[in-house]
């Protein structure tokens, strides 16, 4: 989830997670540009930024906080389910090789 910003030089924070202390983990982005292509980007950008629970600079609303924990539990469960489908095929394919002995 994005959210605009007032904290120079960053006007947009991308939320990634809300850690269990309730700090928000943030990539920052701001000053876009337009480089030599013609393409548009972020002059600024810093990851894994760690803003405390009561920032003033970044503040969810309970819906936001819902939001974001609910699209980071979608992504963990994405995560799971393509590494037990990793594992699956592992498997199969060392069976397969053991048959094959």
């Amino acid at each position: 989830m994005r959210k605009k910003i007032d904290f120079p030089p960053y006007s947009e924070a991308e939320v990634i997670q809300i850690v269990e202390d309730g700090s928000v983990l943030c990539n920052l982005y701001g000053g876009k540009i337009t480089d030599e292509r013609g393409l548009e980007k972020w002059n600024y950008t810093d990851s894994g930024i760690l803003f405390p629970p009561d920032s003033e600079i970044l503040s969810l609303t309970d819906d936001e906080r819902r939001q974001i924990e609910e699209e980071y539990n979608r992504y963990e469960m994405t995560l799971a389910e393509l590494e037990a489908e990793r594992v699956a095929q592992r498997e199969e394919v060392e069976s397969l090789h053991v048959h094959d002995a």
